[in-house]
């Protein structure tokens, strides 16, 4: 078990080193003082490409988030347990999604309880 521990680490701690160097420095986003007059056409582009590059560095950070509580999780000693039933998560779901808080049962129960809203 020890030795499948380590290789989740290994994975998450790539994975994180990915997102950080991906976000790294990147707070504000890019083309928002080109110096440039545009016209509407091409200002609603660079607004929509803003926009679609704001939601995958959002994506990123959440991610980010994720794989550090897994590595926390491995780090107190609770990783590959899940968080609902308390039963060890199977190797395949981790080898799937490293990041996985529940077992499989548990995700489809959560999903089957989970109403959508009503317009």
């Amino acid at each position: 078990m020890a030795l499948e521990i380590e290789k989740y680490r290994q994975q998450l701690l790539e994975e994180r080193g990915r997102l950080e160097r991906d976000t790294a420095g990147r707070t504000e986003l890019p083309g928002t003082d080109t110096g440039d007059v545009l016209d509407s056409g091409d200002r609603s582009v660079q607004e929509h490409t803003m926009d679609l590059e704001g939601r995958v560095m959002n994506m990123k950070s959440d991610r980010l988030q994720h794989v550090n509580a897994a590595l926390q999780r491995i780090d107190q000693g609770n990783y590959g347990i899940c968080i609902k039933c308390g039963k060890e998560i199977p190797r395949k779901r981790l080898d799937a999604e490293p990041t996985a808080l529940t077992c499989l049962d548990c995700l489809s129960a959560q999903e089957q309880n989970f109403t959508a809203p009503t317009m």
